[in-house]
């Protein structure tokens, strides 16, 4: 899976102070993983030109919002960082989850999403969820993530 760009850690959730909890993943308590780990593959330069450098493995942590897991990355291209997010879409009764590149500290980014009607994601056993490149989201001119592909599992991690 790439360079692993965090030290490996075993999955936790639920009951772990300050995390287990998102009102947008489905399953009993809208529980959340503590981790999700992503792997973007595909980056290519825009007005940087070390935007393959951020292909890798990355290992998102749990922010205070349990939602959004987040990861500063090696600033090739300004201060970075990856995310991922449960959310409501703005479409009633739909749900998301949301990738983000962010680069140039956070100026430029480069979003993926997958939407789902009617059914929040099961946090807790993606698996190789793959989310589609979003232009409309994002504005790109630091890096190019048209044809990059941005998966996400919150398996074990080790």
């Amino acid at each position: 899976m790439g360079t692993q760009n965090r030290l490996s850690v075993a999955r936790c959730c639920c009951g772990v102070p300050g995390y287990g909890a998102c009102t947008y993943c489905s399953g009993s308590g809208n529980n959340a993983p503590q981790y999700m780990t992503v792997e973007i593959s595909g980056m290519a330069d825009g007005t940087c030109s070390s935007c393959e450098s951020y292909d890798g493995t990355y290992v998102c942590s749990a922010q205070l919002d349990n939602c959004l897991f987040r990861v500063a990355t090696v600033s090739h291209c300004g201060t970075s960082y990856v995310d991922i997010q449960a959310a409501a879409s703005s479409t009633p009764g739909e749900y998301q989850l949301k990738g983000w590149l962010l680069t140039n500290g956070a100026i430029d980014y480069t979003v993926w999403t997958t939407t789902s009607s009617g059914t929040k994601p099961s946090c807790l056993t993606l698996d190789g969820e793959a989310l589609s490149y979003d232009a409309a989201l994002s504005s790109e001119t630091y890096c190019d993530g048209s044809s990059a592909t941005f998966t996400v599992d919150s398996g074990d991690t080790t």
